[in-house]
């Protein structure tokens, strides 16, 4: 049989319905009690040596219960949380005390339409307001990616539609009713982050020209200005190294 068997079903935190704080301690502190609430326990220390059993020790102090529900509330609130198929979000907390995100972490979107994928060691910024160094990506089916705009007629540039495009977005649909519209560029995008952008209006044209008009970091790079007619598309990624949107052929 591969794998190992599967545990039990953690279905809510153990201790859930204790009388807090009566009959929990939540959250277990990290910073040692010693010296703060002799016996309590911390996750520096876990129980103190005062409540080691030690027969003829009159200092002793048995383990608190409300310690013991505590740790056991914390550790099988996680369980309970992978068992019901969910990953963690952006904690700044967590993240100031490991130095940052590691390379190749997984987190999930607080609005629930996706997930962030980190590429950069020690990360400590938060994706879900936009942090650099995480590239995010959405389920197929998953709309999210999806944006639908109307650029005015004339230049746009720096284009985020209002800021409908995020570093989520892989598909723009662009409708300039006004009149022929240009765009010279958008938002930066999450290093690696690609997309599809089309022309939906029947006559009038949408010209993205190359290493010009926006941002540096915002300009899109390639062999030369491209128009796009009716339902033409193109393809472009974002690259941090070059701080361009790459044209794909």
């Amino acid at each position: 049989m591969s794998g190992v068997p599967n545990p039990p079903t953690v279905i809510i935190p153990f201790a859930a319905d204790a009388a807090d704080p009566a009959f929990i301690t939540l959250p277990i502190p990290v910073d040692s009690q010693i010296g703060v609430l002799p016996g309590a326990a911390s996750f520096t220390d876990g129980f103190p040596p005062l409540t080691m059993p030690n027969p003829g020790d009159p200092n002793f102090v048995p383990p608190f219960g409300q310690d013991m529900n505590g740790v056991l509330y914390m550790i099988s609130a996680f369980c309970a949380m992978l068992q019901a198929g969910q990953l963690c979000q952006f904690d700044d907390n967590a993240q100031y005390a490991w130095g940052g995100y590691k390379l190749g972490a997984n987190l999930a979107k607080v609005d629930g339409t996706g997930f962030w994928f980190n590429v950069v060691d020690g990360n400590d910024t938060n994706p879900d307001t936009g942090g650099a160094g995480w590239i995010g990506w959405s389920p197929a089916g998953v709309g999210v990616g999806y944006v639908s705009a109307v650029p005015p007629a004339g230049t746009s540039n720096d284009y985020d539609a209002g800021g409908a495009i995020t570093k989520s977005t892989n598909t723009v649909d662009l409708n300039p009713t006004g009149g022929d519209a240009v765009v010279t560029g958008w938002i930066v995008g999450a290093d690696g982050q690609r997309m599809v952008v089309t022309n939906v209006h029947a006559s009038n044209t949408v010209t993205l020209p190359v290493l010009t008009g926006s941002a540096a970091n915002k300009q899109m790079r390639g062999a030369a200005d491209i128009t796009l007619l009716q339902n033409s598309s193109i393809q472009i990624q974002y690259s941090v190294g070059a701080g361009k949107w790459l044209v794909i052929p």
